[in-house]
């Protein structure tokens, strides 16, 4: 099937990196996320996408922050 773009691509590229080092548990860990944030802490997941897509575009505005 692929995609239609290669935004497509990299959009789906870019979400799972954000998914896999912010989000997911990994069992190397003890079932921590590579990448903690507290703001994630008590996050649902629904939350937890929000709050990392917010610091995305705060990020893009100025990266110095």
């Amino acid at each position: 099937h692929g995609f239609k773009s290669m935004d497509g691509a990299v959009v789906f590229n870019l979400l799972f990196g954000i998914y896999f080092n912010f989000m997911r548990p990994h069992e190397a860990l003890d079932g921590q996320v590579p990448i903690q944030l507290p703001e994630l802490q008590d996050a649902s997941y629904q939350e937890a996408w929000s709050i990392l897509m917010k610091k995305a575009i705060s990020y893009s505005k100025d990266p110095k922050t």
